[in-house]
């Protein structure tokens, strides 16, 4: 017979199993948004947050009291402080394959 596992147990149990199944992929995808977040300044966190979720630039500027020229900002310099992180990290998994032997 299957046991049935209170809510609060399962999600216990299902915070547990995944942090053992990660692929290195999945490893380094966390620690470059881990370093994408470190990066970015709590307004911009915010703006991406946002913007992720689907709200316009006219919403979130509402909603943050602030102009849309200013969210645009924000929204601009979070990006660019993006592709540049990924831009040092592509190149440097372009370097450490150039390095290997056979490569």
């Amino acid at each position: 017979m299957e046991r049935i596992v209170p809510a609060a147990e399962g999600a216990a149990l299902l915070s547990t199993a995944g942090a053992t199944s990660h692929t290195a992929a999945d490893v380094e995808r966390s620690v470059l948004h881990r370093e994408v977040l470190a990066m970015l300044t709590p307004s911009e966190r915010r703006v991406c947050a946002l913007k992720a979720a689907g709200f316009s630039t006219q919403q979130i500027a509402r909603s943050l009291r602030r102009s849309t020229p200013s969210v645009d900002t924000l929204f601009s310099r979070a990006k660019g402080k993006i592709r540049r992180l990924i831009d040092a990290t592509t190149g440097r998994a372009n370097l450490d394959r150039r390095q290997r032997p056979g490569h």
